[in-house]
């Protein structure tokens, strides 16, 4: 039964590791050609529509039941 399992998990595992994070239906919704710029200028403008935002985490500070990205 052991090798039943873990067989079994190691299928799963590889399936939902080769699943996409963003949902293909969430990217048709994201509206690309609006900058973090344009954004920052007036986001009221921007209200109700959808972007991906992403960055680089530069730091990370570790402190006693918290981190600082």
């Amino acid at each position: 039964m052991g090798k039943w399992f873990f067989s079994l998990f190691g299928l799963v595992a590889l399936v939902f590791a080769c699943s996409p994070v963003i949902s293909r239906q969430s990217l048709k919704e994201v509206d690309p050609t609006v900058t973090f710029q344009e954004l920052l200028k007036d986001p009221d403008r921007y209200k109700g529509k959808w972007f991906l935002l992403g960055g680089e985490i530069v730091t990370t500070v570790i402190r006693d039941g918290e981190t600082w990205d």
